[in-house]
């Protein structure tokens, strides 16, 4: 679901916090195709983040979302801007470069403005597929319904 049809769904602007990209690991694909998520965050998880935004810097972080280890770093959105999300994993997690089929990424917005990048290693012998898409809410629980006129 895109931003542009939650937009619409909802009638008016959605703000950014809301929202969120997410990209599975090669084993969480639940089509085998490489696919774009961009979906409402979990509630709990925008809680989370915002609670974690003053701690989030430019390095990673090992951090537990949704029972799973997700290594998070805050960045810019001009240096998101200057290099791919995938480039800079690989960059900077050294683990990543030889395997990135193992990881999942998500992107949302922090509190202050910034952007965090969440990335996720599958791990089978924790129940872990790496599927980033956990962070998201289909639902869209953190868009209030707006109440029509009688």
């Amino acid at each position: 679901m895109s931003g542009l049809c939650l937009r619409q769904r909802r009638g008016s602007p959605i703000d950014d916090r809301v929202l969120s990209l997410a990209i599975n690991s090669q084993y969480g694909r639940t089509q085998n195709q490489l696919h774009i998520h961009i979906s409402c965050l979990r509630p709990d998880v925008r809680q989370q983040l915002d609670q974690l935004t003053p701690q989030l810097s430019g390095r990673w972080q090992s951090i537990t979302l949704r029972k799973h280890r997700y290594w998070l770093r805050a960045l810019t959105p001009d240096e998101l801007t200057r290099q791919s999300a995938f480039i800079r994993l690989a960059d900077e997690r050294s683990q990543a470069r030889s395997e990135m089929g193992k990881y999942g990424l998500a992107l949302a917005e922090l509190s202050d403005g910034r952007l965090v990048l969440m990335a996720i290693e599958r791990n089978w012998l924790l129940l872990n597929s790496g599927s980033a898409e956990e962070v998201q809410d289909h639902a869209c629980q953190l868009i209030a319904p707006i109440k029509k006129a009688a």
